[in-house]
């Protein structure tokens, strides 16, 4: 007799191994995708991130879906680095760096 909406206590690692796989691939196209257009339209990042995120929790289930989350975390954190840091380091100076420092606020 087969019991009928019970989880199984385990998955296969070869079906697990797709879904994450699924995840970062959207992820992947999502970022290649914001970086060709980046050109005609600055700040599509976020939004195809969520579409990606959406779309690994849709097709890979929850834990497919949360990793596709740190994964765009990650990605829009080292764009940010990358784009934003060379800028703001060439004019920090001891009064501006001050203004991270705990005991200046």
């Amino acid at each position: 007799m087969e019991a009928r909406g019970i989880i199984r206590p385990y998955a296969d690692p070869a079906d697990t191994y797709f879904r994450f796989g699924i995840a970062l691939s959207f992820v992947g196209i999502a970022l290649g995708l914001s970086l060709l257009s980046q050109q005609i339209h600055a700040g599509v990042l976020p939004v195809l991130l969520s579409g990606a995120v959406m779309l690994a929790g849709w097709f890979g289930r929850t834990a497919a879906g949360l990793f596709a989350v740190m994964i765009s975390m990650i990605t829009v954190g080292i764009t940010l680095f990358l784009h934003t840091a060379p800028l703001q380091w060439s004019s920090m100076n001891f009064h501006t760096s001050s203004r991270f420092c705990p005991a200046h606020w």
